[in-house]
């Protein structure tokens, strides 16, 4: 057996291997049944037919590995990072829509002030940009971005699930959620 964890690129790789080479194996073996060809010819073939299963066990060893922590992938964790980065996007919507709404009332307010015939200058006084609000708004997007990114990451990074690209991020209630919600199926 290999070691844990396998990462997705290796699995797919050994993956498409095996998909590759077993159909060659099989045409491999018809041939070296086939009476067509000298005994020399025959030895050639199962040589080559000998070398092609070696890398064949190997991948195949890689993708049993590869289902067998798939299986015993931590599914609770999972399940609440898919919730936590449900939660995140719609807060990444609202700071989205809030910042719109900000700028939406401000440039109204400012044209309303424009047709009481009030300076470029007065109206930066009576009305300042809210530009420290939407900054502010954008740099929490930003970070929440980075947060759903990571545990999107996380949940479908099949067959590794590695745990490491999520430990600074606190799954919180959503993690007991998710287990509760697993205990239930479980009953």
């Amino acid at each position: 057996m290999n070691k844990l964890p396998i990462d997705r690129a290796t699995f797919d790789l050994a993956k498409t291997e095996l998909i590759k080479i077993n159909p060659c194996r099989d045409a491999i073996s018809i041939l070296v049944a086939d009476n067509c060809f000298t005994d020399e010819d025959k030895k050639r073939l199962a040589d080559f037919q000998g070398w092609l299963s070696s890398h064949a066990s190997k991948s195949q060893d890689v993708y049993d590995t590869g289902l067998l922590q798939y299986e015993n992938r931590p599914q609770a964790m999972i399940r609440a990072a898919f919730a936590l980065a449900d939660n995140l996007r719609n807060q990444i919507e609202r700071l989205k829509i809030t910042n719109s709404s900000l700028l939406a009332k401000h440039i109204e307010k400012t044209d309303a002030l424009i047709k009481q015939k009030f300076s470029t200058e007065e109206i930066e006084k009576i009305l300042p940009p809210p530009n420290q609000l939407t900054e502010s708004n954008d740099e929490l997007a930003a970070t929440l971005q980075d947060k759903f990114n990571r545990l999107w990451a996380f949940a479908n990074d099949a067959p590794s699930f590695d745990a490491s690209k999520i430990s600074d991020i606190d799954l919180g209630g959503f993690l007991t959620t998710a287990e509760f919600q697993l205990s239930q199926k479980t009953a």
